[in-house]
């Protein structure tokens, strides 16, 4: 399995995106990632799909979009549109996971599934199934510890 590099753009300087997306490219990373939030799902917001398109367009980088919203389908064809290649999604704020799964795929993108580890632990038995055609996110919004993320796995 490769390594993929695939730096938030979160903290960048939003005035001065353009120069920001060069130096991920110029620094080898491999991926662009994108966290939008909306407030609800988690308590930041960010950014919406009009920065992922500006962002797509400045870069031939794989555009990972991470949503991080309360029921992501309603918005999945449009971040597809513009530009997301992969669309991440947690699944405790989908209605039905297989459905936005399916939109995912059927937008074009490719689909990523994030967790929190309560969530894991309970459907882990299933990860194979879902890691052949998707990846996985350990994604917390709380703080924890080294040894709360390596309980998720064991």
């Amino acid at each position: 399995m490769k390594t993929v590099i695939s730096p938030s753009i979160l903290s960048a300087d939003f005035a001065d995106m353009g120069n920001a997306v060069r130096r991920l490219e110029q620094c080898g990373a491999d991926w662009v990632h994108c966290d939008v939030m909306d407030g609800v799902f988690v308590p930041n917001i960010t950014f919406g799909q009009k920065m992922v398109s500006d962002i797509s367009g400045l870069t031939d980088l794989v555009t990972d979009v991470h949503l991080m919203i309360t029921e992501p389908i309603r918005y999945v064809e449009e971040f597809v549109r513009c530009g997301a290649d992969i669309v991440t999604f947690h699944v405790e704020a989908a209605q039905s996971v297989a459905q936005t799964i399916a939109a995912i795929k059927k937008a074009g993108a490719k689909v990523g599934l994030g967790f929190v580890c309560y969530v894991v632990k309970k459907i882990k038995s299933n990860l194979q199934k879902i890691l052949s055609d998707s990846k996985i996110y350990n994604s917390v919004s709380i703080a924890v510890t080294k040894n709360d993320i390596v309980d998720c796995w064991s």
